[in-house]
């Protein structure tokens, strides 16, 4: 009898399972996106072809350019509407009504940062081309919408998508300059270390390091409430923030063909679906060609090529932020002895399940205060990203029509935040590095790191030409690593601020870069996925040095470590035992050496470029006063802190991988996953996530699949988010790669079928010939006026 019972309760619950099962795959199956056959619009006034490659990338084909960007937006909405909903809803401060609570921090920094307060009038001042081309983009977008079945993480979330316009593509830009500017975390980091730390040269932990005397506003370390800050990161992780970059261009004389080639791979943390959008634009109208990478929601690539030029891009990390201290009272401000009102609106969240949410957002002239996302109270936002002049989407525009690199350049003036590298060349052999964004001038620049006091201020901006653009230098070579710009050859001396990464990959590029005369695409190639590093072997030098001076602190096993690390070849390869031992003992390196921080200000500060300065700085002097640990009484020399970082480096991967020294693959300890935006959540993160796989490179490594922090192992959380080269003798067959595919589609055959040549350093073919496309072709879509 219990049996039998037992029986019909376990059928009973795989019918139920068996049903969900079918439900969901059936609810997944109807919202595939349409690749083939017929549609007629009504809003279109000609007809539009959508050829998709093997790739799955769409080549558009229009007579009318607006009919081109309403196809750009109809093949965006079928492979990526869940995720442009999603960065859409962070970038305007709406998460939290469809998540629930878990995200109401987010909301709270955005609606804070203030999207619609600083762009909704502005808007209108557009160029009529550019909003009658977003008119019909976001007309694609919603038509979509309209006539089609939503993906299946709406009906998870049991909500419908909302329709696209023009502001969200302002929402989305909001997200990515945010995640372009870690000031706001950094500066309040510094304040918060000079206010605990004391005896030592606090500039040491700066990416500037000019050993000046601290003259700053410090608060104690527990008033800012940096964990809230860390808190919103970690939510805002699955949604692709960037990261670093690299890109480069060489003009003809390095060459076999006597053209300029262009790479470039920007670094953003990996997520599913990767950020980009591939897509290749035609409309005869205006003659208009361009294959781009798209981010969501705008209609002009961040980066593209046709056949006459091309670009890429890098953070440039350029000091665009600055934090105040004002002193508030009774709803006023005080600057230099005069009382001024605060200006203040209502801002309602909408909380899933939950009552509204009302906040007050109050800004001074310099910008909005953050009592709502920090403890702190008073501390305002300067930010680049409130200039007037500040016109993003023109700037787009503007490049993606651009006839000549005079006119990437009047371009490229019109963007004023978030600080980039544009990396550009052309068929006519130039090479060229343009500094997108503001440069602050500062009555106080040694500040500039830190909270400031009420007092100082913004003097207003350099000049574009003052800035550190390069043209057709004489070696043929132009590099962006998200290091310190060339300014050798500025005419005024400017103050330049930034947070830039050490000069690791820059001097290793261009180490391998200037081996050769004759680069070619397929070599070129070589060097983007290079897993080198050639400060690395410099500082291995260094450690071994100390060890075998302190030979007799070694057990046997650390002298086994020590030898494997002696044969290491400087490659972070998968399969490389040096490379385990070698990263992990960075990793080690940083809580060991900066035992006077908070965990807190740990944890933040290892996430910052910064720290691989402090790595630097201290190999380079190793009588630095920071190897010490003031926790003890004994000042601790250089040696007996490299040993014990050494020591704990082999206990850790005894603990983790055994105790046969020769199965420390690095590919062991170095995996990346690919998290959908509900990674959060475990269960469904098991479903929609992928990985985790082995994957070559390392932090400063040119291939810089990269870890984030002291405290979560190897697990890797940012790298190339997509590969570039270009040979302007040949741009109508370029190379490229994406981390998953150019789908966000489950059941698209193009979700992830570029996963396995990514984790192998592999490239496919980027078409603009109709030829090639079509003998390349998958599917063809035609979308015809009534």
């Amino acid at each position: 009898m219990i049996k039998n019972k037992i029986g019909v309760i376990a059928a009973a619950l795989c019918i139920v399972t068996l049903s969900i099962i079918t439900y969901f795959y059936v609810v997944i199956k109807i919202s595939s996106p349409l690749m083939s056959g017929e549609v007629r619009i009504e809003q279109l006034s000609d007809k539009v072809t959508i050829h998709r490659d093997s790739e799955g990338v769409p080549h558009i084909y229009a007579k009318k350019r607006t009919d081109m960007y309403f196809g750009l937006g109809f093949v965006m909405a079928s492979d990526r509407l869940f995720q442009y909903d999603m960065i859409r809803r962070a970038g305007s401060g709406t998460t939290a009504e469809i998540i629930g609570s878990k995200t109401l921090e987010v909301d709270k920094l955005f609606r804070v940062l203030g999207a619609d307060r600083t762009f909704k009038d502005r808007i209108k001042l557009l160029p009529k081309e550019v909003l009658a081309d977003f008119k019909s983009y976001t007309d694609g977008l919603n038509f979509y919408i309209d006539n089609y079945p939503a993906p299946v993480e709406y009906k998870i979330l049991r909500v419908k998508p909302k329709k696209f316009s023009i502001m969200d593509a302002y929402y989305v830009y909001t997200y990515l300059a945010y995640s372009f500017s870690p000031m706001l975390k950094q500066d309040q980091m510094h304040s918060s270390i000079a206010s605990s730390v004391k005896g030592r040269d606090l500039d040491m932990l700066t990416s500037v390091g000019t050993k000046r005397e601290l003259k700053t506003t410090t608060f104690n370390n527990s008033s800012y409430g940096i964990d809230k800050v860390l808190g919103i990161d970690k939510v805002l992780a699955n949604l692709s923030p960037i990261e670093g970059s690299n890109a480069w261009a060489i003009d003809g004389q390095r060459t076999k063909s006597g053209a300029p080639i262009l790479a470039s791979d920007p670094h953003i943390t990996f997520s599913l679906p990767n950020i980009w959008y591939e897509a290749h634009l035609n409309s005869e109208e205006d003659s208009y060609e361009m294959y781009g990478l798209f981010l969501p929601l705008i209609p002009y690539p961040a980066m593209g090529h046709n056949r006459d030029y091309g670009w890429g891009l890098t953070m440039s990390y350029m000091d665009d932020m600055d934090l105040f201290q004002e002193e508030i009272k009774d709803g006023n401000y005080t600057f230099k002895g005069i009382s001024k009102p605060l200006n203040s609106r209502k801002e309602t969240i909408r909380i899933r399940g939950e009552e509204d949410h009302v906040m007050n957002v109050a800004w001074t002239f310099r910008g909005p205060l953050a009592d709502n996302i920090i403890e702190r109270k008073g501390i305002s936002l300067n930010w680049a990203y409130y200039l007037n002049d500040n016109k993003p989407m023109l700037a787009f525009y503007n490049m993606s029509r651009a006839k000549s690199l005079d006119d990437v350049r009047a371009a490229v003036k019109h963007g004023k935040s978030p600080g980039m590298n544009i990396i550009y060349a052309d068929k006519s052999g130039n090479i060229a590095q343009l500094i997108f964004g503001a440069l602050y001038k500062r009555s106080h620049p040694e500040d500039s790191n830190h909270v400031n006091n009420k007092d100082n201020e913004i003097l207003g901006v350099y000049d574009f030409d003052l800035k550190p653009h390069r043209k057709n230098p004489v070696d043929g070579i132009i590099i962006s690593t998200n290091d310190k710009p060339d300014d050798s050859n500025i005419s005024e001396r400017i103050d330049l601020k930034g947070l830039w990464y050490p000069k690791n990959r820059h001097d290793t590029i261009e180490y391998l870069l200037k081996m050769s005369s004759k680069w070619d695409a397929k070599k070129m190639r070589w060097v983007q996925i290079s897993n080198l590093d050639i400060f690395a072997l410099k500082y291995r030098d260094k450690i071994i040095s100390v060890l075998r001076g302190m030979g007799h602190h070694l057990n046997d096993l650390e002298r086994k470590a020590m030898a494997e690390l002696i044969k290491w070849d400087g490659l972070s390869a998968i399969d490389s035992v040096g490379a385990s031992i070698y990263n992990h003992f960075n990793y080690k390196f940083f809580p060991v050496v900066l035992d006077e921080l908070s965990s807190s200000d740990l944890s933040l500060y290892c996430n910052t470029t910064a720290s691989w300065n402090l790595h630097q700085r201290l190999f380079n002097d190793l009588e630095n006063r920071w190897w010490d640990n003031q926790s003890t009484d004994k000042i601790e020399t250089s040696q007996e802190t490299i040993v014990k970082v050494f020591k704990e480096t082999v206990k850790s991967l005894k603990r983790e991988l055994g105790n046969d020294i020769s199965s420390w693959k690095w590919g062991r300890l170095h995996t990346i996953e690919f998290p959908h935006a509900f990674g959060m959540n475990k269960l469904l993160g098991k479903v929609f996530n992928k990985g985790p796989y082995p994957i070559a490179g390392a932090i400063n490594v040119i291939n810089h699949n990269r870890r984030k922090g002291c405290e979560n192992g190897h697990a890797v959380k940012s790298g190339p988010s997509s590969r570039r080269v270009i040979d302007f003798s040949r741009p109508e067959v370029s190379f490229g790669i994406l981390p998953l595919g150019n789908s966000g589609h489950m059941l698209s055959p193009f979700y992830d079928d570029q996963r396995e040549r990514f984790l192998k350093g592999q490239y496919r073919n980027q078409y603009l010939n109709l030829e090639d496309i079509k003998k390349n072709l998958h599917s063809t879509l035609i979308l015809k006026n009534n």
